[in-house]
């Protein structure tokens, strides 16, 4: 996938949402992430040689969900075979 296409795929409100959402401490910098995404819809794209790779890494607090999440299935999945 291009960049641009990436760029052009959202909107400024589903980015803001996953800013704000990822990094609650920058919020007060919300009006410049803002023009910046907007700039970036607008330039007109080039071909170069460049290559950005996006890799998804889990940190200690993403482990802990998941595994929060998961031992509630499973509790969930429990209480349905007890008879009431």
């Amino acid at each position: 996938m291009k960049f641009k296409e990436l760029i052009d795929k959202y909107n400024w409100d589903d980015v803001c949402s996953a800013l704000r959402q990822l990094y609650p401490d920058q919020r007060k910098n919300t009006e410049g992430y803002k023009q910046v995404f907007s700039e970036l819809q607008t330039i007109k794209p080039v071909e170069t040689r460049m290559r950005i790779v996006i890799e998804g890494v889990l940190d200690e607090y993403d482990r802990l969900m998941t595994c929060a999440h998961e031992n509630q299935k499973e509790i969930k999945s429990f209480l349905r075979h007890i008879p009431i």
